[in-house]
């Protein structure tokens, strides 16, 4: 006992005694760490409506985006609507760029890319073309939307899903291809 306090023959008010001693030092310690506690929380709940008020206007502006796509895709002759597009693109860019999102950025990019060359009255964009932009914007779409609960893998988002039936008649193929002991 480093601070020996004897308190009647027994001792037995200093247990007491240090045992009060210790819960207010506990109190004041876990009054502290809830405080602590209650901030931390309060600024990942302010991260968390911030997070989600982006994705949603970043999801709002995809939205435009795949709408005017989808007519220009229905109708190849609406390319003077496309460069409408520029804006939203623009403020979805700098948005994920503030959210330290490199590949979608990336990504972004090159879907801006290939939209201005639609406008290109020389060029006529293929469906694989068409296809590999709606993909991309979905892709990213469903990317902002896994943002907004935590860390997102924009690679495993996508990733191709192969049919079922592919797989297996792969799988057919390669257990019928002759090996090289044969």
């Amino acid at each position: 006992d480093a601070f020996p306090v004897q308190i009647g023959v027994d001792g037995a008010g200093d247990r007491e005694r240090r045992i009060l001693f210790a819960g207010r030092v506990d109190e004041g310690a876990v009054a502290r760490a809830a405080a602590a506690e209650r901030r931390l929380g309060s600024r990942h709940a302010q991260e968390r409506l911030m997070m989600g008020q982006v994705a949603r206007e970043i999801l709002t502006n995809l939205a435009q985006v795949e709408q005017t796509l989808d007519a220009f895709f229905r109708d190849t002759s609406r390319r003077d609507e496309l460069s409408a597009l520029a804006g939203p693109l623009k403020q979805i860019e700098g948005a994920l760029t503030i959210l330290g999102q490199d590949k979608a950025v990336f990504l972004l990019r090159d879907c801006e890319a290939r939209i201005k060359s639609f406008t290109d009255l020389d060029n006529a964009p293929s469906q694989h073309e068409f296809e590999v932009v709606a993909h991309s914007l979905s892709g990213l779409g469903f990317f902002v939307d896994a943002l907004q609960y935590g860390p997102a893998d924009l690679d495993e988002i996508l990733k191709p899903v192969q049919p079922k039936a592919r797989m297996a008649e792969e799988a057919i193929v390669e257990a019928t291809a002759p090996s090289v002991e044969d």
